[in-house]
């Protein structure tokens, strides 16, 4: 009764003393849940990707596509431009490296870029 409703979908990480332990596609938290209150998700044609664009859409939570470019901002600080998944490109915004330094999309974008990630790496880049 008292117990919150997980909205999924999750990824099974292990069993544990009759209960599973859960990671949502979009996070790093466990859960440990009994087995009798999980549900069959019976899955389509869906990709992984598609069920994450799906779990972040539940969540109010965001996930970034792809970094399509790079522009100077205040203080000539570097800033990346960064395309939601699920939206348009009159979403796109501008976010500074803090945020998106740690995304796997950036991670792709400083491979097209090496440029730029050798300054990264070198600590010559304003970041």
């Amino acid at each position: 009764k008292h117990v919150p409703t997980l909205k999924g979908p999750f990824r099974i990480v292990s069993f544990e003393r009759s209960k599973f332990v859960l990671k949502p596609l979009n996070g790093d938290k466990e859960f440990k849940v009994p087995h009798r209150r999980l549900r069959k998700y019976a899955a389509g044609e869906e990709s992984v990707e598609e069920l994450r664009k799906i779990s972040a859409k539940d969540e109010d939570e965001f996930i970034v596509e792809k970094i399509l470019s790079k522009r100077y901002g205040g203080k000539k600080k570097i800033e990346f431009k960064v395309r939601w998944a699920g939206y348009g490109p009159e979403e796109d915004q501008w976010l500074p490296w803090s945020q998106v330094k740690d995304l796997e999309a950036m991670d792709k974008f400083l491979e097209a870029n090496i440029r730029l990630k050798n300054k990264i790496e070198d600590g010559t880049m304003n970041l």
